[in-house]
């Protein structure tokens, strides 16, 4: 369902198939990314309600969906046992690079979150996060651990 964020009245309701995990709306609000239990996620046209895309490849239920805010990228990231960050042309869903979350302390599903310019994401894992460059590299760059400290 959408909601008008002034007077909170219904606006449109959408339905699916499968299980809905996870959602995100892009930045320009003229879309929403609905992560589903059956390994792949749905672009809707929020004018229209015509599906626009659909982005795929998890081996399992999407937990998490983020928009680049340059509105050209979107991430997803699977669940146990497939943590993995993917990132799609948000335009084709095309797919432009998995990051493997190999880490055994990740948390299933946690979503992945664009820096304000786009150049960074940082996942959650159970006990700190990863912060990966998300144009040069897909490794990692840095991992917090509270175990650690």
């Amino acid at each position: 369902m959408v909601f008008d964020a002034v007077n909170g009245e219904e606006v449109q309701r959408y339905t699916y198939d499968e299980s809905v995990s996870s959602l995100c709306v892009s930045p320009d609000g003229s879309k929403i990314v609905v992560g589903q239990r059956a390994s792949a996620a749905t672009i809707t046209d929020l004018d229209s309600g015509e599906t626009v895309g659909r982005l795929e490849g998890h081996s399992d239920w999407i937990g998490g969906i983020s928009y680049f805010p340059d509105d050209q990228r979107i991430v997803t990231t699977g669940s146990n046992p497939d943590r993995d960050l993917r990132i799609f042309e948000s335009s084709s869903g095309a797919l432009l690079a998995v990051l493997k979350d190999s880490a055994s302390g990740s948390g299933p599903g946690s979503p992945a979150l664009p820096s304000p310019i786009g150049s960074l994401l940082a996942s959650a894992t159970t006990n700190g996060f990863k912060v990966w460059d998300s144009i040069a590299s897909t490794d990692e760059i840095w991992l917090y651990d509270s175990l650690d400290d």
